[in-house]
């Protein structure tokens, strides 16, 4: 597929090219991987990208600090994610008390 398709193959490049962040192993390592990232995925013009672009510009900082820190706000995402999920296969609940309840007792797990 790689071969076939130029926008495949540049997206699999960009994809394989973040592993360069997320493998940083300081703050200012990080930054400058970040950057050069987001220069590739601006020059690769992948419209797919465009979304990503802004965010990871629009939140470098916070993003970077997780490098110094060691903090990420990942586990507050995942409960958001099965909150989410919850409320999707809980369509039916009578009640708010019902709903909260039962996220209670799967976060108690």
């Amino acid at each position: 597929m790689l071969w076939q398709d130029k926008e495949i193959k540049e997206a699999y490049f960009l994809k394989e090219r973040f592993y360069d962040v997320l493998d940083a192993s300081s703050k200012e390592e990080a930054r400058q991987a970040l950057d050069k990232w987001i220069w590739t995925a601006k020059e690769s013009e992948l419209k797919e990208f465009k979304a990503s672009i802004r965010a990871y510009e629009n939140w470098k900082e916070e993003i970077l600090n997780a490098f110094s820190t060691g903090i990420t706000n990942g586990q507050t995402e995942g409960f958001n994610n099965k909150i989410k999920v919850i409320k999707r296969v809980s369509y039916g609940y009578r009640n708010f008390e019902n709903f909260k309840s039962r996220i209670l007792m799967v976060f108690r797990a």
